[in-house]
């Protein structure tokens, strides 16, 4: 905690003034939320989350997704397609 609050003090006021409103304007079940996600995505235990640890986490949501997307279009009784725009060439 003592880090956290020396991490704070080293912020510019209107970063201060922006994290106390987000904080106010949520609720505890939503903190709770946020905390339990940046755990999940900080894998080391670090207290940071680096950038290969977003990617990380950025690719296995993807993943999710397009796994969750293939999952409707296989029990979709008729056929999935995707349509893409067409161009017109001048």
């Amino acid at each position: 905690m003592e880090r956290v609050w020396v991490q704070f003090a080293g912020m510019t006021k209107l970063k201060k003034a922006a994290f106390l409103v987000m904080a106010r304007c949520l609720s505890s079940e939503e903190i709770s939320g946020l905390r339990q996600l940046f755990k999940t995505i900080d894998t080391d235990s670090s207290g940071t989350i680096t950038v290969d640890e977003l990617k990380v986490s950025y690719l296995s949501q993807i993943a999710s997704a397009c796994q969750a997307l293939h999952v409707v279009a296989v029990s979709n009784s008729r056929p999935a397609s995707i349509q893409l725009p067409s161009r017109s060439v001048h």
